[in-house]
Order: structure tokens, then sequence, then C-alpha cells
């Protein structure tokens, strides 16, 4: 008996923002972290959060 490998199908979902808004908790993460207002943050970020000065 021979046990052949069966193709496999992989479906990958992007869910940011489907199941949780992952920058705008970031973003209350890092008024935490960076000791400032919430509102001195901006709500729009690009990758890597620079806005916020996280890199």
């Amino acid at each position: 008996m021979c046990n052949e490998a069966k193709p496999t199908t992989v479906i990958r979902v992007d869910l940011d923002g489907v199941f949780a808004d992952f920058y705008g908790r970031m973003r209350e993460i890092a008024s935490e972290w960076f000791e400032c207002p919430l509102d001195r943050l901006s709500g729009e970020v690009s990758y890597g959060m620079t806005e916020w000065g996280v890199i």
C-alpha cells in the first residue's frame, strides 16, 4: 500500500480590521508607553508606525 501525498489547499486571509482594530489598539498602547495624550497620536499611520516614533 502506497501513501501518496494529497494536494492541500491553503487559504490565507488578512483579518486586520475585520475582527479587531489593530492600529487603533496599538495607538492606545503607544499612548501609554510614550506617556502622551491619545489625541496627540495620529489616527492614520503607515507600516512601522513611524508617525508615533515607534521605529
